[in-house]
């Protein structure tokens, strides 16, 4: 459980799956986080920093999530199972410790991108990843690169303003057939390194012998 600086009441509801939030000890202002679309299994362990960001230990998903608010608004995931970097094993607890100066942070509108089956040597239509700022300062690029059969094009360079959403044009185009695979990286610094996986299934054009 976790007070805001208004004393509201945040609760970790592990076992219904969701986080939920009240005015005071008589239920007033029930609100929950915690849906179809925001999904927990299990959550542990939650804080909520001085600007009312949520941060949740989502113990059976493997991750922690961070959310600007109790409507799940820029709902942001870290982490999978395993015990490597960037992996979770049932994390049990989390606090929130703000930052002492302004920073950029990204949010991802997908992890990943699938093109299905698109012939040998000929371009897909492209598909988008949007990169927003949620944070309070400009997040700045070290680099964006693409491997495998896959490259990139967009409005994502330099610094992204806070506040502000820029796109990543991904096509592909297969060099053999079968599946292939690869990633965007986009890499913030001292920010981390974010990478999109993107996958595609390669084919021979089939030509009729004519009778």
């Amino acid at each position: 459980m976790r007070l805001d600086t208004s004393s509201r009441i945040y609760v970790a509801d592990t076992y219904n799956n969701r986080i939920v939030r009240m005015d005071d000890m008589s239920g007033t202002n029930w609100t929950v986080l915690g849906s179809t679309t925001n999904q927990f299994i299990n959550p542990y362990g939650m804080a909520v920093d001085p600007f009312g960001t949520i941060y949740v230990a989502d113990s059976r998903d493997y991750r922690i999530v961070m959310a600007d608010d109790m409507t799940g608004s820029a709902w942001t995931t870290y982490g999978t199972g395993g015990t490597g970097t960037g992996q979770f094993d049932s994390p049990a607890s989390i606090f929130a410790v703000p930052a002492t100066s302004p920073i950029g942070v990204p949010s991802f509108s997908t992890a990943k991108l699938t093109f299905g089956y698109i012939v040998i040597g000929t371009s897909s239509p492209a598909q988008s990843v949007a990169l927003a700022n949620i944070g309070s300062a400009p997040l700045e690029f070290d680099s964006i690169a693409s491997t495998g059969d896959f490259a990139q094009t967009g409005t994502c360079a330099g610094a992204l303003p806070a506040g502000q959403t820029c796109t990543a044009n991904v096509t592909f185009t297969p060099t053999a057939g079968g599946t292939r695979t690869g990633a965007i990286t986009f890499n913030f610094g001292t920010a981390g390194v974010n990478p999109i996986s993107l996958s595609g299934i390669g084919t021979q054009v089939r030509c009729r012998r004519r009778r």
